[in-house]
């Protein structure tokens, strides 16, 4: 491998990884070693962290206020090991401010923390100050509050409650990633928010509605795996379309899938995609074209603006238009670039 990409496949790594959170006995035990094999998803258990190499729930989405105002947020929080069989929850923030096109970001290193379980056998994750419940009534709360370099205090504390059924990857809710090292993958795509907060600075807003997506994943694939460009689109009618693709070393696009459902809950599956993007901002392609050829689906995703950055990332909210066969579709999507 050249120097360059050495270097780069290096950046991957301890950037996705959030290096601090791992310990050197990450990836080595026994149980890292272990390739997933997949079996049938069952729930409750599911829903709980796993023992395995990877694992995060991830938050995506807008949300409206009280006040009148849209944000873009962004909230995951990771499991990764840290040795002699303990873990280290690192977690993300992002706010996107669609009134001001400013965007606050904040990768929070490794916490301790537990990933337990509700009464109801549902997930508890608490680490630092960062938090996932699913408690009952169908009601998850995320939390997290945090400082971004510039000293901003950010910060969310919200509600929501599930509108539509687990929508399972893969058909079965298993993937593979860009390494060929299978991915439990599942998501509830239609999150309406019930209440809560959202803070930037010295101001608090009171959320009030909006559309969150989540995402859960989990497996023991390697530092390869982990080099993508992600999709989720959201569309007004109530329809989700999630598409997944790979890239090696080199940003050749080595494997991808796609999972669509419609507004009347039927779904459908493939890998024939193609993402094209029409410019650059910084280092990362934005502007994006996609077709998907096997429903006749062609659409253009472009940000709502063009600095929604982390380290290593591009994580931003985007705007979509197009049309599967002859139906037209508009929505919101979030994309996330990792690798660039």
């Amino acid at each position: 491998m050249k120097p360059q990409r050495r270097m780069k496949y290096l950046g991957v790594l301890l950037a996705v990884a959030l290096a601090a959170a791992v310990a050197k006995g990450a990836g080595e035990s026994s149980e890292g070693t272990m390739q997933m094999t997949p079996v049938e998803i069952e729930f409750p258990k599911d829903h709980r962290f796993h023992s395995n190499r990877n694992e995060w729930v991830y938050f995506s989405g807008t949300v409206t206020t009280a006040e009148g105002r849209e944000f873009g947020v962004m909230f995951t929080v990771f499991q990764f090991p840290s040795g002699a069989g303990r873990y280290g929850y690192p977690a993300m923030l992002g706010i996107s401010d669609l009134e001001t096109s400013k965007s606050y970001s904040v990768r929070i290193p490794g916490q301790n923390g537990s990933a337990g379980a509700t009464a109801e056998g549902l997930p508890s994750i608490v680490a630092g100050n960062s938090k996932f419940v699913w408690g009952s009534n169908d009601t998850l709360h995320i939390g997290s509050s945090t400082r971004t370099a510039d000293g901003t205090g950010i910060a969310v504390d919200m509600k929501m409650t599930p509108t539509r059924d687990i929508l399972y990857h893969g058909g079965n809710g298993f993937i593979l990633m860009g390494d060929g090292i299978p991915s439990g993958y599942f998501s509830l795509t239609n999150l309406l928010p019930t209440g809560g907060t959202l803070t930037i600075g010295e101001q608090q807003y009171n959320v009030t509605g909006g559309r969150m997506w989540m995402d859960r994943q989990w497996g023991d694939w390697t530092g390869a795996g982990y080099i993508w460009d992600w999709f989720s689109l959201r569309f007004d009618d109530g329809g989700a379309l999630m598409l997944f693709q790979f890239r090696d070393a080199m940003d050749r696009v080595v494997m991808g899938n796609w999972t669509y459902r419609d507004k009347e809950g039927r779904v459908r599956y493939g890998d024939d995609f193609k993402v094209v993007a029409k410019r650059k901002f910084k280092t990362y392609p934005i502007d994006w074209t996609v077709t998907l050829p096997s429903i006749e689906a062609k659409f253009e995703i472009k940000p709502v603006f063009d600095d929604q950055t982390f380290t290593g990332l591009w994580e931003g909210l985007c705007l979509v238009t197009g049309r599967i066969g002859t139906s037209r579709l508009s929505g919101e999507a979030f994309v996330e670039l990792n690798g660039y």
